[in-house]
């Protein structure tokens, strides 16, 4: 699911999902893409200005934990493909890869070409 945030509305749950994974700064002019998949719940923010914060959270037993929070552009461009790298070792597919740093597909292909 990927999606804009829809302008402000009194009761909608987007805001306290966002509040409660610490995302309390989403606004209208973010997209953002919510998946669940392997007792993984991801969420993938794209500021107005183009920057991009990931949170995951694990579900372990009754509820959730270890909630992480990953910013893509924190990183050099050697760390992000040291990371890239390293991800398809543990035999993660490209998109997968992709949406767990926050970068394209293809910049994820471009990467592990170039090693």
């Amino acid at each position: 699911m990927s999606t804009n945030l829809p302008a402000k509305r009194e009761g909608h749950p987007l805001p306290a999902l966002f509040a409660h994974l610490g995302l309390d700064r989403v606004t209208p002019h973010d997209k953002f893409e919510i998946n669940y998949a392997n007792d993984l719940f991801t969420v993938a923010v794209t500021r107005a200005d183009g920057t991009q914060e990931i949170h995951r959270m694990h579900r372990s037993g009754k509820g959730f934990h270890s909630v992480h929070h990953f910013n893509p552009n924190e990183l050099t461009r050697e760390e992000r493909d040291n990371l890239v790298h390293e991800l398809r070792k543990e035999r993660m597919t490209q998109s997968n890869i992709a949406r767990h740093t926050g970068i394209s597909q293809p910049t994820v292909s471009n990467i592990l070409r170039k090693k």
